[in-house]
């Protein structure tokens, strides 16, 4: 017998000792598997701050640009990079030398037309061109006596005619004199009052002169104009400095410091609505500045502009801080948060227990006989991890709040309150902490 048919005779005769044994084993019976455990919530109530966010950007509240008014050597630096810096404060010295030299000299060119200016003022020659008038005057009433004398003695044939006539060219010659006399009288006030009006222009001239050098010596010490911090310097000690020549440093004031963002016209609308404090109370600002959901810092909008950029449709609004302790730096973005209105009896539930399809938002809700129910809600504001929903949905009610892809409407599930940590909520109204605390 070959072995490919002793194989077939040993399979087969297993085949028949195995029937009977299967045959005499129960038949499987379908058992119904228990309702799925889901995780639920209850709604809650509360008071919600409905927010506009925004990513802004931090500003120095001022900014200046040192720069030297005067050319000359840099002597001296009296600032470490990075110095906190009052007002008035030197910071940079440039040569004084050459500057003061210039000043010296203007005040001896000023004293000279001072002393010029007194000599003149002081000069006789306007009294003695009086004096002369005045003898002149004296000698024309002497004339006259005579001619009036000599023309009485003729008339009586007491002097010959040529007497007469030599006492007419006595009389006419002092005439002739003290208009002469008189004429140079006048010609001598008009020069005084220009030589003396010439003078004063020459000693104003040179006392501006020294006004001039007095300042440009006064530029020679670069100051701070304000209080705040200083950056790096830009020139060493010994270079030579160029009037209005490239920065020396930049002082920037850090506290307080402001926040500019961009939101839509219909968002400015929402902010000016009043609806959180009364219109005539500053609009508030809320600023984070790491990673986290926390705004810490608190402030008000001081400044609106007044128009719409038509081509982005925004409006710049800038947020003014208190920055005592300088955590803020100009040029940072910034998260932003302002309180546009109050939501009164809000509904929150956990965000993640919303879903989204094509119709909108919706919930899953625990029916009667523990059966899933979709109701639809619209979404509003975000609290932390829950969000405010408007719809068909109360505080008596069980949410699905996790596993929103193994259950549908109508399935029967065994609903499971979910603990603190599960639902992961936060407190509805944010502790907001000054930065100048």
């Amino acid at each position: 017998m070959s072995q490919s048919t002793i194989s077939a005779v040993i399979f087969t005769l297993v085949m028949v000792i195995c029937l009977p044994a299967s045959g005499c084993r129960p038949q499987n019976a379908y058992f119904e598997p228990p309702p799925p455990e889901v995780p639920v919530a209850s709604p809650r109530l509360d008071e919600v701050t409905d927010y506009i966010y925004q990513t802004g950007t931090t500003q120095a509240f001022e900014r200046v640009q040192l720069r030297s008014r005067v050319s000359g050597f840099l002597v001296e630096r009296k600032f470490n990079d990075g110095d906190v810096v009052t007002k008035g404060q030197v910071l940079f010295v440039i040569d004084e030398v050459p500057f003061k030299v210039a000043l010296r000299q203007a005040k001896a060119r000023q004293k000279e037309a001072e002393a010029a200016l007194l000599q003149a003022r002081q000069s006789k020659t306007r009294e003695t061109t009086r004096a002369k008038l005045q003898l002149s005057q004296a000698d024309l009433s002497l004339a006259k006596t005579s001619l009036d004398r000599a023309r009485s003695l003729v008339e009586r044939s007491a002097i010959p005619q040529q007497d007469l006539d030599r006492t007419v060219a006595e009389y006419d010659k002092a005439v002739a004199q003290v208009d002469s006399d008189r004429a140079d009288v006048e010609q001598m006030d008009a020069d005084y009052e220009t030589r003396i009006l010439s003078l004063q222009a020459s000693l104003d001239a040179a006392t501006e002169n020294v006004k001039a050098a007095e300042l440009e010596l006064s530029y020679c010490q670069i100051t701070s104009p304000l209080e705040g911090r200083v950056d790096a310097r830009v020139y060493d000690v010994g270079n030579y400095i160029m009037a209005d020549s490239n920065p020396l440093a930049t002082v920037v004031q850090l506290n307080p410091i402001y926040v500019n963002i961009t939101p839509s016209s219909a968002e400015l609308v929402r902010m000016r609505a009043g609806e959180v404090d009364s219109p005539d109370s500053p609009i508030k600002m809320q600023i984070g500045v790491d990673g986290s959901n926390d705004f810490p810092f608190e402030g008000v909008v001081d400044y609106i502009a007044p128009i719409v950029d038509e081509s982005t449709g925004t409006v710049r609004v800038r947020g003014l801080f208190e920055n005592t302790k300088e955590k803020i730096m100009p040029g940072m973005l910034v998260r932003v948060r302002i309180p546009a209105s109050i939501i009164k009896d809000a509904v929150l539930v956990p965000d993640r227990a919303i879903g989204f399809d094509q119709s909108g938002g919706f919930v899953y809700v625990i029916g009667a006989e523990n059966k899933v129910e979709r109701r639809p809600v619209t979404t509003g504001p975000i609290l932390g991890n829950e969000r405010v929903v408007s719809g068909p949905v109360t505080i008596s009610d069980k949410v699905v709040i996790d596993g929103l892809i193994r259950v549908r409407p109508g399935l029967v599930v065994t609903p499971k309150e979910a603990s603190p940590v599960d639902k992961e909520t936060v407190p509805a109204t944010p502790v907001v902490t000054n930065i100048a605390e």
